[in-house]
């Protein structure tokens, strides 16, 4: 897999991403600009501003739409109303599936072979909404010190699979957290198994640093810092603990 950095997130949580396709369609390139979309924020409190999708810098090549959620029962979350206003901008949309209760759903629904009937209902809904592709998040505790669950990472694997043959041509994203052990654990993230299915990785450096304004103008600087009383976890450090 080719690993690139998502240098742009539009009122997003995470800022990194892998890729191996091209860059029309239902794929994407690693030089493709990758966009988070909230949808509609006032859902969540009414002080808070909605961004019209129209109002999406055109810069954004594909954009994630993160209003989105599934749970146990593989009953699906989502404004479809708001989301149709994102997709009729001829965009490639790739939805991230939040689970209402995190790592601990992904535990309970998938099995030795995956989960077939909640794969299609994510295949359905695709087709009829003509959403892009699915980032899949929350596949490793919030927490790390936290006990993992390591049939998690053994049964996403053949439901990834289910997924790309329900949908053939489907975006397939997986959300990485960036420590690094989770990234060189096995466990955790088998990579070797998931790169044959796996379109691209997002690199979830939201969590690495606090938010200071007053250091960085952002979350996690691109190049690598020095370390000292100014130090934040760079993406650069990432790309070393990855590879």
């Amino acid at each position: 897999m080719i690993l690139c950095m998502l240098f742009f997130c539009l009122l997003g949580e995470s800022m990194a991403a892998d890729n191996t396709s091209a860059a029309t369609g239902n794929s994407i390139s690693s030089t493709s600009i990758m966009c988070y979309f909230q949808g509609n924020m006032m859902d969540s409190s009414t002080e808070l501003i909605s961004l019209d999708p129209k109002e999406i810098p055109c810069e954004c090549e594909i954009i994630i739409y993160s209003r989105f959620s599934i749970n146990k029962l593989s009953v699906i979350d989502v404004d479809k109303t708001f989301l149709k206003s994102v997709t009729d901008l001829n965009k490639p949309v790739v939805v991230t599936i939040t689970r209402e209760d995190a790592y601990n759903d992904w535990g309970v629904t998938l099995g030795p072979d995956g989960n077939a009937k909640e794969v299609k209902v994510l295949c359905d809904f695709a087709k009829a909404t003509k959403i892009a592709g699915y980032l899949l998040e929350g596949l490793t505790p919030e927490c790390l010190y936290r006990p993992f669950n390591d049939k998690v990472a053994q049964y996403i694997i053949p439901y990834i699979k289910q997924l790309s043959e329900c949908c053939p041509g489907i975006i397939i994203g997986v959300a990485v957290d960036a420590h690094g052990s989770s990234i060189k654990n096995p466990c955790m993230f088998n990579f070797e198994a998931m790169n044959d299915f796996v379109t691209f990785y997002e690199i979830t450096t939201y969590l690495l640093n606090r938010c200071k304004p007053s250091l960085y103008n952002g979350v996690t600087p691109i190049t690598k810092v020095e370390h000292g009383a100014k130090y934040l976890y760079g993406m650069v450090t990432i790309f070393n603990v990855f590879c």
